[in-house]
């Protein structure tokens, strides 16, 4: 197993697990500078599934379809992590 920590455009490679950490904002959306991954957060806030809160994950698969365009993270699967707020 190969783990990498990098802090390049998270739409340039391909890789099988692009992690993103987020910090809890009570009562508004998380923050995330990547639209395809805002979108698939905001429905997970509107749910009611991911806050950004401590040791909370938000796990998605972006469709296969899509995977190659620029735009969209060239991931197998995303994880959101939850950071809680800031101190």
């Amino acid at each position: 197993m190969k783990i990498k920590l990098t802090a390049k455009d998270p739409h340039s490679s391909r890789v099988d697990l692009l992690v993103y950490f987020a910090l809890e904002r009570p009562g508004k959306m998380v923050l995330c500078q990547s639209l395809p991954i805002r979108k698939a957060l905001e429905q997970a806030w509107a749910a009611g599934d991911f806050s950004g809160r401590i040791d909370e994950f938000f796990l998605y698969y972006p469709s296969a379809d899509t995977r190659t365009r620029k735009t969209v993270p060239r991931a197998g699967r995303v994880l959101v992590v939850g950071l809680g707020q800031k101190e």
